[in-house]
């Protein structure tokens, strides 16, 4: 029961990424070529390209936007957020259940691409995290300056010194600072489960016999 609770809040929340509804197209156009017996394959391949574009395509976003994140709107740092959940949202369906991936139905398809795609989606993480901190929150620098929000530069060393410490570089002044940094320690944490487990099924199916 817990299980397909979980898998059903997944799913659904998976449905709220703009890929998915992409996907979704190309799934049903890739099934209706097959059925005809056409060249599925050439679908397949493009679906597996939309999704490493997909991916790269929000790292650069982010590494763009940095730098001006000081003139965009306060409510923009929404935006980052939902995709840093919407990240660690797909890797939990893929890992558990086997869902939100091109080839469904196998829990873990342990491959390098799949393995780096998630590292590039980590990376992407720390920054999306690093635009939120430059736009809202309250930080100490040092013992006599304080700022708020980060400049952008320091703004991406927070956000990459919590995805490869889980400790901030600067210390957050205020509660509402305090529950965004723990937001990205949490996500960091759980995404290390993840990937973890990514890698033991991994080698689990390397030294699996062959039957």
């Amino acid at each position: 029961m817990i299980d397909s609770a979980a898998k059903s809040a997944i799913n659904a929340f998976y449905w709220l990424s703009p890929y998915r509804w992409i996907d979704e197209w190309q799934k049903k156009l890739e099934a209706r070529i097959r059925d005809e017996g056409g060249d599925w394959e050439r679908i397949r391949r493009r679906r597996y390209r939309i999704d490493e574009l997909y991916i790269v395509g929000w790292l650069g976003l982010a590494i763009v936007l940095l730098p001006i994140a000081w003139v965009l709107p306060t409510a923009f740092f929404i935006l980052p957020l939902a995709r840093a959940a919407g990240i660690v949202n797909k890797e939990l369906g893929v890992v558990l259940f086997g869902i939100c991936k091109i080839s469904e139905g196998d829990k873990v398809s342990a491959t390098p691409r799949v393995i780096l795609l998630a590292l590039v989606n980590y990376l992407t993480a720390g920054l999306l995290f690093a635009l939120a901190y430059a736009r809202v929150g309250t930080y100490q620098l040092d013992s006599a300056v304080i700022a708020s929000p980060l400049p952008p530069s320091y703004a991406a060393v927070e956000g990459l010194s919590v995805l490869f410490t889980l400790s901030p570089a600067y210390t957050p002044l205020d509660l509402m600072t305090r529950i965004l940094t723990m937001g990205e320690s949490a996500f960091c944490f759980l995404f290390g489960i993840l990937i973890i487990s990514t890698f033991v099924n991994l080698i689990h199916l390397k030294s699996a016999p062959v039957e």
